[in-house]
């Protein structure tokens, strides 16, 4: 008996004039065309595999897709219609396959943000976003709102990114230079000092010892760090940079609150975009837990949620669960009192942007010199070290 699979129909339903898309799970073509064939002429059977995306094929990028729909929306088209203009402007790219998922779903009557939760390829936030603005006609509007929180988000990336290039690069550059002096240069200087005996002092011997390991054990370092990565990676579930450096500023206090503050900016802005999208508290709540800010402010969100539907106020619950710091709070409770909830949750956001650009920008004014001198330090000490017992020998002869 053969598997079944999904395949992907295309057919003119009876009594309509239109061409539509089916999607039925079947153990072979003619069996998914038979069980389409009373609805109407079919005209193509294709096998639905996943897309498979290769080094050349372009991401999907949910900011031009919302500015692109943005636009033509406002310039008078319906959803369909804008759907089908983009789906045409992007054939043979990794979007195709999302225009047409959303295209069949419109034309099966569904909302555009049904279509897109099915699609898989939009973030929960902005289907929330849309799905509340489906209620006003305001697609476009809550499209704006998304772009402009998307791009704060980027912008706040870009920044962190920016401010740690130049202590990465520094750091590669100071790594890869003492690694070259300690196999490259240092075995040939150990062949010179072989008959000074103990006229060698303590930190030279020792950094000889070194280079000889790594010469000639330097397989094992490497295989002994592949191990430590793949154990990493199997109790975190992953291991880049970014989850490298999130699991740093986790655990360093000085770091901890600045990352903080992004996940608070990134927390309040998302609730703001809801709550003026017509979501109540516990469902903005709800929709943000589904963005995995971290798992710490996760639980705490989850808290917030539980005090919500207990009855308890929003800034309250915000507040008891250590979302935000005191001036926030402070804000939240008026908001509350004077009915702008949604309006005072945009300013904390914007304050809690601010000062994760103040605190990144302190940092780069001293965390890059430091990481400069750092690397001067071990590379001028290893080649003092090298050169070290040759001045001593000289300063003997000379006595």
């Amino acid at each position: 008996m053969s598997s079944l699979r999904d395949y992907r129909v295309r057919l003119i339903p009876q009594g309509q004039s239109a061409v539509v898309e089916r999607r039925v799970s079947a153990g072979s073509v003619a069996a998914a065309r038979a069980m389409v064939a009373e609805q109407g002429a079919v005209l193509g059977v294709v096998e639905d595999r996943p897309m498979r995306r290769t080094p050349a094929t372009p991401v999907w990028d949910v900011l031009w897709w919302c500015r692109e729909m943005q636009t033509l929306l406002r310039a008078g088209m319906t959803v369909v219609e804008a759907v089908e203009t983009m789906g045409s402007e992007t054939r043979g790219s990794s979007s195709q396959d999302v225009h047409a998922a959303l295209l069949a779903a419109l034309r099966r009557g569904q909302t555009l943000s049904v279509a897109m939760a099915q699609s898989q390829a939009f973030p929960a936030l902005l289907i929330a976003g849309v799905k509340a603005s489906e209620r006003t006609s305001e697609v476009a509007g809550a499209l704006h709102e998304f772009v402009a929180y998307e791009q704060s988000l980027r912008d706040l990336a870009q920044q962190a990114r920016s401010a740690l290039i130049y202590p990465l690069i520094v750091m590669t550059v100071g790594a890869g230079i003492a690694l070259f002096l300690l196999v490259g240069v240092m075995p040939r200087f150990g062949d010179l000092y072989q008959g000074l005996g103990d006229r060698i002092g303590w930190a030279t011997r020792l950094l000889l010892l070194s280079s000889s390991v790594l010469r000639d054990w330097g397989w094992l370092v490497l295989v002994l760090g592949a191990a430590f990565a793949l154990v990493v990676r199997a109790r975190s579930g992953k291991l880049d940079v970014r989850s490298v450096i999130a699991w740093v500023a986790q655990r360093v206090p000085a770091l901890r609150w600045r990352r903080d503050e992004y996940l608070f900016a990134k927390l309040f802005h998302s609730m703001a975009v809801l709550i003026r999208g017509g979501f109540t508290v516990d469902d903005a709540l709800s929709t943000c837990l589904q963005l995995r800010l971290d798992s710490s402010i996760d639980h705490r969100l989850e808290q917030a949620l539980e005090a919500v539907r207990r009855g308890q106020g929003a800034a309250s619950a915000l507040q008891a669960a250590a979302l935000g710091d005191g001036v926030s709070h402070r804000m939240l409770l008026a908001g509350e009192r004077s009915g702008q909830f949604a309006e005072v949750l945009q300013v904390v956001a914007e304050r809690h942007t601010r000062r994760f650009h103040q605190a990144v920008q302190s940092a780069s004014r001293w965390v890059e010199p430091l990481v400069l001198l750092a690397a001067a330090l071990v590379v001028g000490g290893l080649v003092i070290l090298m050169y070290l017992p040759i001045f001593e020998v000289a300063g003997t002869l000379t006595g």
